[in-house]
């Protein structure tokens, strides 16, 4: 018994050959440069794939100049919003790089300018109504003259929350110190040679900061893991996925050649269905429990309500199951050896679309707008902050990627079933020109002759032969069992 486990005398090796022996070396050179091959394939479509990741995040703030516009909104419309709006203007060619900035008239409250950035906008620096009302001797005068209340730093954090972050946050908030700076500097010099003309003693220092600003973000997406918290849901949701279709694959060869393919379309997509239902619903709770509607710290735009709790499971069923339609169909009609191309190609776009805003990006990237990840993705950051709002375009996008998904798995299931039936491809999906083919060409399987089958095993079982191969045609008019039970292959 012991032999059994021996390194150098194994019982069960009697017979077998070296690996490194004449007669196996064909087939292990065979072996050898097959992988070699595959393997080579993989890393070049690696890097092809995760260059449309680091495509997604080149030169973000190049684009950020470019294209990410702000805005000054002059609610005071006297001189000191004048002033302040000069020096916003007139200093992009002072502080370098930032995003152009434009001058918005057409607010009449700071409300409609709120509502404004967070359904259109990255930022915005709002002077504020009465601004100049006073004029500098009240800000020399008065204790309780407060100048935070000149200026407003509006952010939409929730339009996209990395980005905002990393660069929009930052350079707005050197814009605004730097227009608070030169109007101060500018403005207390006027002060000071008015009061010299006069002969009074200058301002106490707390009271030379003549304006100054107060941030506040029109639509809050800081809680935990929300930055990520989309595009990892689908991430992990999608490599469950991959796992479950490859077992389907593998272990449903009698329904491609018993059943036709309208139920098999139908069987399969209730299926894809189900576990993304399933997954998405997994996803809300962990949601749920990063930001529940307790929680006071690091809130939300929008209170995380039974509403938008659905909302969120939706968006994400909807966008998990298009991907799994998308992954069942490469998986259908492909090799096992090129499954993993398509995988990681999938994979690499869901994150790289879910981590970038579509304006920042490269012209030849604009096609992600039709990928799922980066759907869900709007979508989730709209419910859950109520920023830059465009539910007809997502929604629109989705559905229409699930019907047409659904007419190109229809065939994909009608061409795999012809390619088993002819043997073009054994039942793990690998083609007769590949070295790993092993399965006999299978022939198209009836209900009547899976019921001559049935006939023959039991005819045999009582009398210990086979009848004559001639059989009489089962009539169409004769009553049909309700059920039939498959003879599996082998068995």
């Amino acid at each position: 018994m012991t032999s059994l486990f021996s390194w150098k005398r194994n019982e069960l090796d009697a017979g077998r050959i070296h690996i490194l022996s004449r007669e196996f070396r064909p087939y292990l050179r065979c072996r050898g440069l097959y992988y070699v091959r595959i393997l080579t394939l993989y890393s070049v479509l690696l890097w092809l794939a995760m260059s449309i990741f680091f495509g997604g995040i080149y030169k973000v703030s190049y684009f950020v100049g470019k294209r990410a516009d702000l805005y000054v909104i002059d609610l005071d419309h006297g001189t000191v919003g004048s002033n302040i709006t000069n020096i916003i203007l007139n200093a992009a060619g002072v502080i370098s790089p930032q995003p152009q900035w434009k001058l918005l008239s057409a607010m009449r409250s700071r409300r409609d300018a709120e509502e404004f950035i967070r359904h259109n906008g990255w930022g915005a620096i709002v002077i504020n109504r009465g601004a100049s009302s006073g004029g500098l001797q009240a800000a020399a005068q008065s204790s309780a003259y407060n100048p935070s209340r000149m200026l407003t730093v509006l952010l939409a954090s929730g339009r996209n929350a990395l980005v905002s972050n990393r660069y929009i946050e930052p350079q707005i908030d050197t814009m605004a110190q730097y227009t608070v700076t030169q109007y101060n500097v500018a403005q207390v010099n006027t002060l000071k040679k008015q009061q010299q003309n006069q002969n009074a003693n200058i301002a106490p220092t707390d009271r030379l900061s003549l304006i100054g600003y107060t941030t506040l973000d029109t639509a809050p997406y800081g809680f935990g893991i929300a930055p990520v918290a989309p595009t990892y849901m689908l991430f992990v949701s999608l490599a469950c996925t991959l796992a479950a279709q490859v077992l389907v694959k593998l272990s449903c060869n009698e329904m491609f050649s018993y059943v036709n393919h309208h139920q098999l379309t139908l069987y399969f997509h209730s299926l894809m269905l189900m576990w993304s239902t399933l997954l998405s619903t997994y996803g809300a709770l962990a949601v749920l429990a990063f930001r529940g509607p307790g929680y006071t710290k690091n809130s939300l735009g929008l209170p995380l309500t039974c509403g938008r709790f659905f909302a969120i499971l939706t968006s994400l069923d909807i966008a998990l199951f298009v991907t799994s339609q998308w992954l069942f169909f490469w998986i259908t009609i492909l090799p096992p050896d090129f499954v993993p191309v398509f995988f990681i190609f999938t994979m690499v776009t869901t994150s790289a679309s879910g981590i970038v805003a579509l304006e920042l990006v490269p012209k030849a990237l604009r096609w992600i707008v039709v990928v799922p990840g980066y759907n869900n993705a709007e979508l989730f950051r709209y419910i859950v902050s109520g920023a830059h709002p465009q539910l007809g375009l997502h929604i629109g996008i989705l559905l229409g990627e699930m019907v047409l998904m659904f007419a190109l798995n229809s065939v994909a299931i009608m061409v795999r079933q012809y390619w088993l039936i002819s043997g073009v491809a054994d039942s793990a999906g690998w083609f007769k020109t590949s070295i790993f083919y092993k399965k006999k060409p299978q022939p198209h399987i009836t209900q009547e002759t899976i019921i001559a089958q049935e006939s023959t095993s039991h005819y045999s079982s009582l009398f210990g032969s086979e009848p004559s191969t001639a059989h009489t045609p089962i009539d169409d008019d004769e009553e049909q069992p309700d059920q039939v039970r498959f003879t599996l292959y082998g068995s």
